[in-house]
């Protein structure tokens, strides 16, 4: 049996890659540990229903505004310091030195590291211990922003600097696996995709009521004006936005609020917004709709890189997915194109085309949306995706 150590700067509550890391190790008989930061109040209540039922251990670090207050106060303080004086590791790392000491403490035999922030302890943590580091690119992270920009150059630094000192590396997509493999090219970079468990696998699909509204759904923790939607509503004829119900589960920004009143009140627009919510209960409610929308838009590499999990979620839960043509989920589509169809989200007749075939083809949409199921069930859900992962993981614990 490993003892595995989880280094995060995210809550588990807004990382389900992490959960379902710990998840499929803990699983396989080896003790887990996470420690993660405090990211929002939001994770924080969905931690506390996650952590009921985790087989693995877990500790937040560096406190937050509502526990250890000082503590939390400081080490942003030491972050910023750090960031000032050029010190890398701590600057993407708020709780750098908490993440040695109980890190140390654990006494790991594999360390796995999430987001850049954890590149630092891990890698030390993994010389100081002489133990194994993987690190997992769920995202290209130099190229979630623009391009010469600060952060970009900054995280590449990081990169440059650490990636080659890890033991191995896993990533989220083929593309970003490719990306990192090109640059750090002796590192044997294990693809594990952003499925999910087949517990929250829907029953069959119904007969659809063909003079029903046609049922639309999007998720995110933040419904915002760059995710693809303003273009998607925009590219609705006036028809479609009265007979579509649209549904965006997530946190609303300001700029989209107006935005989605005023083309409820000049289009009738028929729009819902929902609060996040629990991952089951999130599946649950996505399985009530007819079509999954996974809107990326290409403005910085990672964008069009990344395999959203809406590329898993939707086929799931028995939806089939109208999905932006990204090359990460180009390339998906060809590989499964029972899954769903691509957009142009530049071009409004794309999108005005498929709704239109969607909704005037409601029993093939049915079929489409119970081959979608089916793919999910022999391909795109965790337990396959988990086997590749304690493959992965398991090898480095018994080098």
């Amino acid at each position: 049996m490993a003892r595995v150590l989880y280094i995060s700067t995210s809550q588990p509550g807004c990382n389900p890659r992490l959960r379902k890391s710990a998840d499929a190790m803990s699983g396989a008989g080896h003790r887990v540990h996470v420690l993660y930061l405090y990211k929002s109040a939001w994770a924080t209540e969905a931690d506390a229903d996650i952590f009921e039922s985790a087989r693995w251990t877990h500790q937040l670090v560096g406190g937050s505004p509502t526990h250890n207050r000082w503590r939390y106060f400081i080490s942003r303080l030491v972050r910023k310091a750090a960031e000032m004086l050029g010190h890398r590791k701590r600057a993407f790392c708020r709780g750098y030195s908490e993440f040695l000491r109980h890190g140390t403490a654990f006494k790991p035999t594999l360390i796995v590291g999430h987001n850049p922030g954890a590149l630092g302890p891990i890698v030390t943590l993994g010389d100081r211990l002489g133990v194994p580091s993987v690190f997992d690119a769920e995202d290209y992270h130099r190229g979630e922003f623009p391009e010469h920009s600060k952060e970009a150059k900054e995280t590449a630094l990081l990169e440059e600097e650490l990636l080659p000192k890890v033991t191995a590396m896993t990533a989220a997509s083929p593309l970003i696996a490719e990306a990192y493999r090109s640059q750090f090219h002796p590192k044997d970079i294990v693809t594990i995709n952003n499925a999910f468990p087949l517990k929250y696998i829907a029953p069959e699909p119904t007969p659809i009521n063909t003079t029903s509204q046609l049922r639309v759904v999007w998720f995110s923790q933040v419904i915002g004006s760059d995710r693809g939607l303003i273009e998607f509503i925009s590219g609705l004829s006036r028809e479609q936005r009265k007979t579509t119900l649209l549904t965006l589960i997530g946190n609303c920004t300001s700029e989209m609020k107006v935005f989605i009143e005023d083309q409820r009140l000049a289009h009738g627009l028929q729009v819902r917004i929902v609060s996040p919510m629990p991952e089951e209960e999130l599946m649950i409610f996505i399985r009530q709709h007819d079509i999954g929308l996974a809107l990326e838009k290409s403005d910085t590499l990672n964008r069009d890189l990344c395999r959203t999990n809406k590329l898993y979620t939707y086929p799931l839960c028995g939806l089939w997915t109208i999905a932006s043509n990204t090359l990460a989920q180009t390339e998906f589509l060809k590989e499964h194109s029972d899954a769903g169809s691509l957009i142009n989200l530049d071009d409004p007749d794309s999108i005005e085309k498929v709704i239109s075939w969607a909704d005037s083809n409601r029993e093939e949409l049915l079929q489409r949306r119970r081959e979608a199921l089916s793919l999910a069930k022999e391909k795109l859900n965790w337990e396959l995706e988990s086997l590749r992962l304690q493959e992965c993981l398991g090898a480095l614990v018994n080098s």
